[in-house]
């Protein structure tokens, strides 16, 4: 079934016969459910992990804010919020393949545009100079700040290139509510493509 305005065709039990939409919703529940076994049994190691090492940072960054360390505090601080973006967006994932109806696809979509570009913007602000500071502080290796300088350009890249889709397309005028004409909002909804939103979100994470 394609939905008004969508690139994206939704495959749902209205595809079938009239006589044959029984049949189409159970090939409906057999995939939705074997997306959301695999999709399960291969982040849940990865996410037990993740668990784990967010605790750890956790407790290691209270330690050293209540030790003043600000060097320290700082560089935990950035790496507890990119584990917290990176842990919603496997739930935001882990939703999109877990369903075929069109309005649930198109809302995890929104709150993945918007968790995209909202770190991307925090981030470019968080790794400015202040952190280059703490990272000379704490003595990082050459062969480190080299990579980070490489992270920091791959994400102003992402940020550049992507910026009028994530945040005039879909987080400004879509995610925010600010559309107050009801036929514009609903239009702008139904254009989203749901797998060029899931694309960007396992791109930003690689």
């Amino acid at each position: 079934m394609i939905t008004a305005l969508s690139e994206l065709p939704i495959p749902g039990h209205l595809d079938f016969a009239r006589g044959w939409r029984w049949f189409g919703k159970f090939v409906v529940f057999i995939v939705v459910t074997r997306n959301r076994f695999r999709t399960w049994r291969r982040e849940r190691k990865r996410l037990l992990v993740l668990d784990r090492t967010i605790d750890i940072i956790r407790s290691e960054q209270s330690k050293a804010q209540a030790q003043e360390l600000i060097h320290r505090s700082r560089v935990y601080n950035v790496a507890l919020y990119v584990l917290l973006i990176d842990r919603d967006l496997s739930i935001l994932k882990t939703l999109m393949v877990s369903s075929f109806d069109p309005w649930l696809l198109r809302f995890a979509s929104r709150q993945i545009a918007l968790t995209l570009y909202e770190s991307c913007d925090d981030l470019t602000t968080v790794l400015g100079k202040d952190f280059r500071d703490s990272l000379a502080a704490i003595e990082l290796k050459e062969i480190d700040i080299k990579d980070f300088n490489t992270v920091c350009k791959r994400l102003n890249a992402f940020k550049n290139e992507h910026h009028q889709f994530l945040y005039h397309d879909i987080r400004n005028a879509v995610t925010a509510h600010r559309m107050q004409d009801s036929l514009k909002f609903l239009q702008a909804i139904e254009a989203i493509d749901p797998l060029r939103v899931f694309r960007l979100g396992e791109t930003s994470t690689k």
